[in-house]
């Protein structure tokens, strides 16, 4: 990065350095080496290293500017940098310039000399590990002022985001310093170290380790409690940051009741939406700590009914995140040995606060700028459901649905059509009281050796409720009755007329019915009937293909619908008259083949590529966009769909999208992040000849001029894609430089993100893609450096 600094700076110093040189004072040293570099022409490459004159052997040269030796610029030394200077200066006016140094006076010249050793000076950048370690002293010294000690947090909050500086942090006796910090009666410093903390220790357990045996953790769970909702996010992120995936800090975290600090976070609706978030997130965190950890005991916490609770009412918010962070932890926590089913259901109503939700997505599903993320968000839903059910079980389903019609198998069974089979168990199960989960296994009468029972029912051998049999059933049924009621609706029944209890053995034999539903396979299978039937309404289309783009998410349902004829069909769609069935079946297709190679190889073999590329440049913004999506669905990380899309002009396509400033924010941000993908491919697979477009100039000019962008979420994904670009073998550092002004964006970018920080709810966001834009900037000025 310094070396290309000094192209620049030395293109001002290079006449000041030349006239000491023609002067005598290095003409021993220098006049060989000027005149092989004006007659050469060498490249900077070749002169990096350390240069030598051609036909000299005084070692002496050396010794010249030996307080420069290590001058961080790309060059060994100042002699280095000089050389290279005067190779790439225009010979005619070196000379014009040195014969004016000639008539200078010697104090003049040494004044000169003077400026060229400040310019250099100023060029020497101080290290990550230098940076921290000024930080560190300025918190460290007692007479710091306020503004001081914010801007060395501030300083420290971006230097630590790298693994190895957060490393170092300790070593350079950091950790310590910034604890101490947490105890400073100004809460915005109490803020900003929680926020280093949580920064430095995010994935990395060393520094896990250091923060908590220097007992930080404790402070944090406090620091939570703060009237000051800033500086309780940030304690809470650090706090999150500390326990992740770490059995110490939880220890430490679940003995300072950091349970029921989440609790009363959560089940206060007036506490700010972010720390709410952020509250949930680590009961998720936790839950599936213990997921992956089965040996280690689960927490009390997760079998505490108010604290699930508190958990499933942020189903209930109008925050779609809070919502959707609520769905991950409850979701987890379902999946724990210890949560109770039926404690969701009974004591936090999660059937009815899933079924809510669903309600409220289906709204949102008509809102066009909502309607992906509620697709989404219902995804989830439905999975966390599907746990639900199951944990339940389909057995615990059945129970409340035999609530109702246990009186009615009873009276079948006192009738004497099955006294047989179950005059014994039921004796066994009134006085016994058995567990369900023995009698969730087929029930086999005690002392029976009658096998003529198991075809009393043999049309429900099959049954899909836990129970092998309907005679399963039963059994469990008549063991979890009041035996007291069951013998008064026996009574009751024994006064049935034939007739009327054949009437009730339908009754329940529907009620049977009604809980075997279809599964996935079958629903697909009749969307697709619905999309391949000619007289299907309009709206049967729409909602059969909006069935397919929830059914498609599952791997193992994205890879049956080819076999079910599904694929083909979708694609048919394509062609439909009606753009808002062309865009759902763009949208099915993009889910179906994303991260999944082989629906990706179906659907290029079926020659869709072509269409969602003409797709994209549709009048209707909607349908553009969800083209777009499955068109990178479609080629990413592959070889045959990216060859078809360079062939249809995809890259031209791209450009045409990014440059139109006028185009929606939503199409540029995916056409710009297909420039990323495409980009990263080539990085990860380079023996495969990257594509001409990463030459043109127009093409990386389109990329480079998002940055100027009011949207900071299209400038990070234009930041993602100028960093993969950067470092493609085909692209030119100076076209970047010169021709896309990439150096003046950059700046600007920084400036503006200076001005984010400043913004309390952007600050976050702002901080993460400052650290992105440096890294960018560091790669271009690596590159310039290496081209020349």
């Amino acid at each position: 990065m310094e070396r290309v600094a000094l192209r620049f700076l030395v293109a001002t110093a290079v006449i000041l350095a030349v006239a000491t040189v023609i002067s005598g004072e290095l003409v021993n040293e220098t006049s060989a080496t000027a005149g092989l570099l004006w007659s050469t022409g060498k490249d900077e490459s070749d002169l990096l290293s350390k240069a030598e004159p051609e036909n000299s052997n005084d070692s002496s040269s050396s010794a010249v500017v030996n307080d420069h030796e290590d001058l961080d610029g790309g060059f060994s030394s100042l002699e280095g940098m000089l050389h290279w200077a005067i190779g790439h200066s225009d010979p005619t006016k070196l000379k014009e310039g040195a014969e004016d140094a000639q008539r200078l006076s010697a104090s003049e010249l040494q004044k000169r000399q003077l400026e060229l050793k400040e310019l250099i000076e100023k060029m020497k950048m101080p290290s990550d590990a230098e940076l921290m370690r000024m930080a560190i002293d300025d918190l460290n010294n007692s007479s710091s002022s306020l503004g001081d000690r914010q801007r060395a947090l501030q300083e420290l909050l971006i230097l630590v985001e790298p693994l190895d500086n957060a490393n170092d942090l300790n070593k350079l006796g950091g950790l310590a310093i910034v604890i101490q910090e947490l105890d400073h009666p100004d809460q915005d410093i109490r803020r900003l170290s929680a926020w280093v903390l949580g920064k430095a220790c995010q994935n990395n357990a060393a520094v896990q380790k250091q923060i908590l045996e220097l007992g930080a953790l404790t402070k944090l769970i406090k620091m939570v409690q703060s009237t000051s909702i800033e500086e309780a996010i940030k304690a809470l992120y650090a706090v999150s940051a500390l326990i992740q995936n770490n059995l110490a800090g939880q220890e430490i975290f679940y003995a300072e009741a950091g349970d029921t600090m989440l609790q009363e976070i959560l089940s206060n609706s007036s506490n700010d939406i972010r720390l709410r978030r952020k509250a949930v997130s680590v009961v998720a965190d936790l839950a599936e700590y213990q997921l992956e950890n089965i040996a280690i005991a689960e927490s009390p916490c997760f079998r505490n009914h108010l604290f699930l609770n508190s958990v499933v009412d942020l189903t209930a918010s109008t925050d779609l995140d809070l919502q959707e962070k609520a769905l991950v932890a409850i979701k987890n926590l379902l999946q724990l040995k210890t949560t109770e089913a039926l404690v969701f259901k009974d004591f936090c109503n999660l059937d009815g606060s899933l079924e809510r939700m669903r309600q409220q997505l289906l709204d949102l599903m008509a809102e066009e700028d909502r309607r992906d993320y509620a697709v989404d968000l219902e995804t989830l839903r439905r999975e966390v459901e599907q746990i639900f059910h199951e944990k339940l079980g389909k057995r615990v389903a059945l129970r409340f649905l035999v609530a109702t019609a246990v009186i009615l198998a009873v009276a079948t069974v006192i009738s004497g059509e099955l006294v047989n089979e179950t005059s014994a168990t039921a004796g066994l199960l009134w006085s016994t009281g058995k567990d369900e989960s023995d009698l969730l296994s087929k029930a086999e009468p005690e002392n029976s050796n009658d096998s003529s029972s198991s075809a009393v029912v043999n049309d429900h051998e099959d049954l899909d409720g836990g129970f092998s049999s309907l005679e399963g059933m039963l059994h469990w049924a008549i063991g979890h009755s009041d035996p007291t009621k069951l013998k008064e609706g026996a009574e009751d029944a024994q006064r049935l007329s034939a007739s009327e209890l054949q009437k009730r053995q339908l009754e329940l034999k529907e009620l049977i019915e009604k809980m075997k539903m279809p599964s996935d396979a079958e629903l697909m299978r009749m969307a697709i009937d619905d999309l391949n039937n000619s007289s299907s309404s309009l709206g049967d289309r729409q909602r059969a293909l909006q069935e397919l783009l929830i059914l498609v998410e599952p791997l193992d349902n994205a890879n049956d619908l080819n076999k079910l004829g599904g694929l083909a069909i979708v694609i048919q769609e394509l062609d439909h008259p009606d753009q808002d069935i062309r865009r759902l079946s763009a949208w099915v297709l993009g889910k179906a083949c994303q991260n999944n190679a082989a629906v990706q190889k179906q659907i290029l073999e079926l020659g869709a590529l072509t269409k969602l590329i003409k797709m994209v440049q549709s009048t209707s913004i909607e349908e553009a966009i969800k083209a777009l999506y499955a068109v990178s669905a479609l080629i990413q990380n592959n070889l045959a769909g990216q060859e078809i899309f360079y062939a249809e002009a995809g890259d031209t396509m791209l450009q045409e999208i990014l440059s139109n400033s006028s185009n929606d924010i939503r199409l540029r941000r995916k056409a710009v992040s297909v420039v990323a993908d495409l980009a990263e491919y080539q990085l990860e697979n380079i023996a495969i000849a990257e594509s001409p477009c990463f030459r043109n100039h127009l093409f990386l000019n389109s990329v480079v001029d998002l940055t100027a962008s009011t949207d900071l979420d299209l400038q990070e994904k234009a930041l993602v894609a100028i960093k993969n670009l950067l470092q493609l073998k085909t692209t030119e550092a100076l076209v970047f430089k010169d021709f896309c002004n990439l150096d003046g964006s950059l700046e600007r970018m920084r400036q503006q993100l200076l001005d984010l920080m400043a913004e309390e709810d952007r600050r976050d966001y702002a901080v993460d893609l400052e650290t992105l834009r440096k890294e960018v900037e560091q790669i271009f000025h690596e590159k310039l450096g290496k081209s020349g």
